[in-house]
């Protein structure tokens, strides 16, 4: 089958690219001729990666002048299009994109309800739900998705690792080492809730002299907030706050590898955000046997699983998308964090709860969810001649 996948390059270091090249590259080793769109991550002209086609982005912030050109160019008079991004800039600008074309939209959902731009455009196309939250919360506004497809991790990456990060950081042993994975892009709502998290880490590196955070963020984003200013106002302990490497993390030049071995030294993640539509963070460090620290909110639950703690909330009414979204309580992120504290101090706890992370993250690994969610989806899409012609192949 000829497709179109609109979304993040499979080089970006997002979520989104994450995806991109997990279920590209899948895509294509089953024989689909497939193409990105990408709204990010290139620019200039097309070029070709491992076989596969990749158009650049265009002048508008979202690609959306360039969406129905290259849909068209690759595809001809009709085809399959499947667009991983918010449909809440689609809907914003214009209602025809893809018109002619079997569009698919596999859309994060995280606000109660779905934010009415979210709602007004899925109303007329075809919605992938990526958790149980987002198809539940489609559900019941009149909009139950035909597919449910949660977001993968590949497992052979995001393993437990050895690792030497302590050391490079200066971090002894036996100290408990908090991980933040989150981007810092958001202003009005702060999406990724940087003041709640790092002020609850603050209560808890008073009352503990070996508490150490590793910050794996852009500390200045021209979209988001001021993180160095907040931990020098706040008086974090600077020797105890590690950073990434502002120029790596920037030039994009982290590594998953290197994440996984953060992943895998630290105690605890932490990620108690105001919502998210899956939470990939979340299963990275699951999958290295760490477990995580979310809202109990959208689909933070389903995805951090058994193997975590779950923070309580105040509700807060989004004003931009006009719909409820999460405070995670300050006093609750600080709890869950000394109950990790306490549990490191415990080996055969902290065994055990390790292998609670990573059995849970199993059910996620990207080679099964291909073959137990994408394979079917694609197999409903093929033209009924194609569907034959492949059943007379393996039946040969």
């Amino acid at each position: 089958m000829k497709l179109l996948w609109f979304s993040n390059s499979p080089w970006s270091p997002t979520g989104y690219g994450e995806q991109t090249k997990q279920v590209v590259r899948r895509m294509r080793a089953d024989g689909h001729e497939v193409a990105i769109h990408a709204n990010w991550g290139i620019v200039g002209a097309p070029q070709t990666v491992d076989g596969i086609p990749i158009f650049p982005q265009g002048a508008h912030p979202y690609s959306l002048d360039t969406m129905d050109y290259w849909a068209d160019q690759w595809l001809g008079e009709r085809g399959l299009v499947i667009s991983l991004y918010d449909v809440w800039p689609i809907e914003q600008e214009r209602h025809d994109i893809y018109a002619k074309h079997d569009a698919w939209y596999w859309c994060p959902v995280d606000h109660v309800p779905p934010p009415p731009k979210v709602q007004a455009f899925l109303h007329d196309h075809n919605a992938i739900a990526m958790s149980d939250f987002g198809r539940q919360q489609l559900t019941n506004v009149g909009m139950p998705p035909a597919y449910t497809i949660p977001h993968a991790i590949d497992r052979t990456i995001f393993k437990p690792t050895e690792s030497n990060m302590r050391d490079l950081m200066g971090i002894p042993d036996d100290a408990h080492l908090t991980c933040t994975v989150m981007a810092n892009i958001g202003q009005a709502p702060v999406r990724k809730s940087w003041a709640e998290n790092l002020n609850a880490w603050k209560h808890v590196a008073e009352s503990h002299d070996d508490a150490h955070i590793y910050i794996h963020a852009q500390l200045q984003h021209p979209r988001g907030i001021d993180l160095a200013s907040m931990i020098n106002l706040w008086g974090l302990p600077g020797d105890r706050v590690h950073v990434v490497d502002q120029g790596a993390y920037s030039g994009g030049v982290v590594t998953q590898d290197h994440l996984a071995a953060i992943y895998s030294t630290a105690d605890v993640t932490l990620m108690a955000t105001a919502g998210e539509g899956f939470g990939v963070p979340a299963l990275e460090s699951a999958s290295c046997g760490t477990p995580v620290i979310g809202t109990d909110f959208s689909a933070q639950p389903e995805v951090i699983g058994p193997a975590g703690w779950l923070v309580p909330y105040q509700p807060f009414w989004d004003y931009m998308q006009a719909a409820w979204q999460a405070l995670p309580l300050i006093g609750g992120i600080r709890d869950a964090l000394e109950q990790s504290y306490e549990l490191s101090r415990d080996a055969g706890k902290t065994a055990e709860m390790r292998a609670a992370a990573i059995a849970h993250a199993e059910q996620y690994d990207a080679d099964k969810v291909y073959a137990e969610h994408w394979r079917p989806f694609l197999a409903d899409r093929e033209p009924k001649p194609n569907r034959e012609q492949r059943r007379r192949r393996n039946t040969r």
